[in-house]
């Protein structure tokens, strides 16, 4: 599956360690396993990556930053402890992101609920008695997952959110733990990239075994091939003069969710239509490897009770599906878009 949720009611260090090999990380109370992301209208390959700390050695300037921070400010690792101060560098932070978004510290570690399961430590920058900056972390047996990285504005010519990741894994190796895991990057998306700074990692493979960026380049990835699908409809319906508009679906993870009979629309990218007041999508399932044409229905209740936030992009209606799509029913569906014209030149 190409999205999974997992809630674990109790989890031992050894088996957060099991996750983070196999390429879950951690979302607010629940461990994750994505193996693409939608940012925006584009569809990206996530890139697993970690590094093994057996051998590990700091490059040169990163060693200078961690002494040159040391000297200049007060640091402190300690069990993680939610202040006034963090929620507001947190909410500061937030203006970087895109897409959905924890609205608070609490709610981004604990979601609401006071507690959790994961062992979460967290590192802490002070110019005197200011919070300047801090990043979260989860310890497992013999694995560290770094979390969060925030930092004040004013101080980013300090590069604390690079010092902050030199911290965690340099106390990683100082714990004897055999990995860190960073999270992720993104194919075709240089947004991540400055984890690379940390050195060469170890790429998640797509058969659960961990190499090299080169190894992983000899696979086809699932974003590879949903993005040449997408390609295909946008020329398909080009050609055929069809109507509609091909969108991207913000909501696409919740059709991987459990949420009793309902089902929800999976596509990252959607060709949507309206017919007599009615929804339709075409869509490509990279789960059945076709392409399906679905009556859906706008479940606007649903999309108001997200109790996530959104940023302000996901409102335009010209790049984004509006609401969650619950399917109604399939029309149809084939491997081969041809096969699907006639019902396509009905419904669009």
């Amino acid at each position: 599956m190409l999205v999974q949720f997992y809630q674990p009611e109790e989890l031992e260090a050894q088996e957060l360690d099991r996750y983070l090999s196999q390429g879950w990380f951690r979302n607010s109370v629940l461990l994750h396993n994505s193996r693409v992301i939608g940012l925006g209208s584009s569809v990206h390959d996530v890139l697993n990556i970690r590094f093994a700390l057996e051998n590990y050695i700091l490059r040169k300037s990163l060693r200078k930053l961690h002494k040159r921070v040391h000297e200049k400010y007060r640091v402190i690792s300690q069990p993680v402890e939610i202040t006034p101060e963090k929620e507001y560098l947190y909410r500061k932070h937030t203006n970087r992101f895109q897409g959905f978004l924890f609205e608070s510290l609490d709610h981004f570690l604990f979601a609401y609920s006071g507690n959790s399961v994961f062992n979460t430590h967290e590192i802490c920058v002070y110019d005197q008695d200011q919070l300047i900056a801090y990043s979260l972390f989860d310890a497992g047996k013999r694995a560290m997952a770094s979390l969060l990285g925030v930092y004040a504005e004013d101080y980013s010519k300090d590069s604390l959110g690079i010092f902050t990741m030199v911290e965690e894994i340099t106390l990683a190796a100082k714990y004897g733990h055999a990995y860190y895991y960073p999270g992720y990057v993104l194919s075709n998306n240089p947004d991540f990239n400055y984890k690379l700074r940390l050195g060469t990692p170890e790429y998640l493979l797509p058969d659960l075994t961990w190499g090299s960026k080169e190894e992983l380049d000899s696979y086809v990835l699932p974003g590879q091939l949903i993005n040449q699908k997408i390609k295909e409809i946008k020329a398909f319906t080009t050609t055929h003069k069809l109507s509609g508009k091909l969108l991207a679906n913000p909501f696409y993870s919740m059709g991987y969710g459990h949420f009793g009979k309902k089902k929800y629309c999976k596509g990252i990218k959607v060709w949507h239509g309206k017919k007599n007041e009615e929804h339709y999508l075409l869509e490509y399932d990279y789960e059945q490897e076709h392409f399906k044409v679905s009556q859906v229905k706008e479940d606007i209740k649903s999309t108001l009770l997200m109790t996530m936030k959104t940023t302000q992009d996901i409102g335009n209606r010209e790049i984004y599906l509006p609401h969650i799509c619950e399917y109604k029913q399939e029309m149809g569906s084939s491997a081969q878009l041809v096969d699907l014209l006639p019902l396509l030149k009905e419904l669009f």
